[in-house]
């Protein structure tokens, strides 16, 4: 009797325990994923490219692809067109980055909290009130639609998915052990997420509230002290007096003027000094062998894995070599048979912060040059783990998205409460067009040709020819903003109808302007 029952209590607590363990606690992921015996944490996801001479079937390819590995690991893909390449490098990449790929979507996306939980959701609510997943679906058209990205956009994602097709739940990368999560089909324009990830990455940033209240505190005398006009700057690339073969066209100034609030802000992080990319070239007229030189190091925060993909793809159209960015398909930085480029952030201010003057406390209309405008207001669903949805009301203006409300708690102390956002990343854009242009290039003025219609993130774009020449373009979408904007007006007396807290250079100090 006591062998039934101490046998009863033992399946009992084997039931019970089973039950505990594939339950999830909050953000704490099911221990069972992970000690599960059959597809848990020690059942590795074996390397696709680990053993040499193996075969892999990629749907959709139109001739067979090599795939050479290195002894670096570097994979160097062999095809016979343009799409079985793409096709491959996506199979590539989803193999060895596919959590970092999507993880990256999701950020951008606003839909972390959907696999994440509740812990999340801040981040979520961060990105979608920056425009951010609004301004990549705006860029999606362009990209799908294009003949240099549509098909290669398309290719990409058909190796994705052909890997993920290919995952078994014990071959799931450990990541999506970790938290109970399986991963869904890749789509082609999830690369728009991307792009827009990466110049949030590069230029969603600055010191214009910081600035401005210092201008506040100090008055105009100390502040032109600390910040002067005149500062002594390095020699510039391009020499002074060089004639511009297309000038832009300011805005005038507004004659009248008012006084703006300057709240108190919380201490904003102070960047590292030392920190920032660096370029340069020599051109083949100095070097001995008559050919030029270029080097470029990127600066960016280090991650585990790597922001970039070292690879080489090789068709009859292209033969490139560089670094890629994990769910888009090409080359962004490298070089090929005839070029080789690279890229550094121009740091430009292209983020504008604009206090408006509203109708009432509902804060439903703001004054435009004597005129009451509506705020245009909105909901979304972000989709959360374990909880209900969180509902987020979005409220824009003509200039862009009021970030944070007054009071609300911000992500950052570099976004203010109750400022409306105007931000060169919200429009719609193509980047990857440029760079798989680039990618095929021949010549200094190729590569200038691929530049055309480059948005953001704004860089510093140098470039080198096997026929000796070097040459440097900072390209970028720039905001116009009329002559000494936020400099020749006394502190605390700005235009008429709202405030705009910006700075065009760091060492110039704070803008506190607007013209309407």
């Amino acid at each position: 009797m006591k062998s039934v029952l101490k046998a009863a209590g033992a399946g009992l607590f084997a039931i019970a325990l089973t039950v505990l363990l594939s339950h999830r606690f909050g953000v704490v992921p099911s221990i069972g994923w992970l000690l599960n015996p059959f597809n848990g944490s020690w059942k590795r996801t074996p390397g696709v490219f680990e053993k040499p001479g193996g075969v892999v079937k990629i749907k959709g390819l139109t001739a067979p692809v090599t795939i050479v590995v290195d002894q670096d690991q570097v994979k160097h893909v062999f095809a016979a067109n343009d799409h079985d390449a793409y096709s491959a490098q996506g199979f590539i990449l989803a193999s060895e980055r596919l959590w970092q790929m999507e993880f990256m979507v999701r950020t951008a996306s606003g839909r972390l909290a959907e696999i994440m939980g509740e812990k999340a959701l801040d981040y979520d609510i961060y990105f979608s009130r920056m425009g951010v997943p609004s301004a990549a679906v705006a860029s999606m058209p362009l990209m799908l639609q294009d003949p240099v990205t549509g098909p290669a956009l398309r290719a990409y994602a058909e190796g994705v998915n052909a890997y993920i097709e290919s995952l078994t739940p014990a071959t799931l990368p450990f990541e999506y052990k970790m938290i109970g999560h399986s991963p869904k089909p890749w789509a082609p324009e999830s690369a728009a997420y991307l792009l827009k990830f990466m110049a949030w990455n590069l230029n969603a940033r600055g010191p214009d509230l910081q600035l401005s209240r210092t201008a506040h505190v100090l008055g105009r005398a100390g502040f032109d002290e600390l910040f002067p006009m005149d500062l002594k700057v390095p020699e510039p690339i391009i020499p002074p007096g060089t004639r511009q073969t297309q000038v832009s066209v300011a805005p005038e100034a507004p004659a009248q003027t008012f006084t703006p609030t300057v709240e108190v802000l919380q201490p904003l992080p102070t960047p590292n000094p030392a920190n920032g990319s660096n370029n340069w070239a020599v051109s083949g007229q100095k070097s001995k062998t008559g050919l030029p030189i270029l080097s470029n190091d990127i600066h960016l925060g280090l991650g585990l894995p790597a922001l970039w993909y070292e690879m080489q793809i090789v068709t009859p159209t292209m033969n490139v070599y560089g670094i890629a960015l994990p769910g888009a398909p090409g080359i962004i930085l490298g070089f090929n048979k005839s070029i080789a480029w690279g890229a550094t952030n121009g740091g430009d201010d292209v983020m504008d912060w604009y206090q408006l003057r509203f109708r009432d406390e509902k804060r439903n209309e703001y004054m435009v040059d004597g005129t009451w405008r509506p705020v245009i207001s909105r909901e979304i669903k972000i989709p959360v783990r374990d909880r209900a949805d969180h509902m987020l009301a979005l409220r824009d203006t003509h200039f862009g998205p009021i970030v944070y409300e007054p009071g609300e708690k911000t992500i950052s102390a570099a976004y203010g409460q109750g400022l409306a956002m105007k931000w060169a990343t919200l429009k719609e854009s193509n980047e990857l067009r440029n760079f798989l242009l680039m990618n095929r290039a021949k010549t200094i003025e190729e590569f200038r040709k691929a530049l055309d219609g480059y948005q953001t993130p704004a860089q510093n774009f140098l470039c080198a020819d096997n026929r000796g020449n070097i040459a440097l373009w900072q390209m970028g979408r720039y905001p116009l903003r009329f002559k000494g904007q936020g400099r020749k007006a006394e502190i605390g007396k700005q235009p008429a109808g709202f405030l705009v807290l910006q700075q065009m250079h760091s060492m110039n100090g704070p803008e506190i302007i607007q013209y309407i």
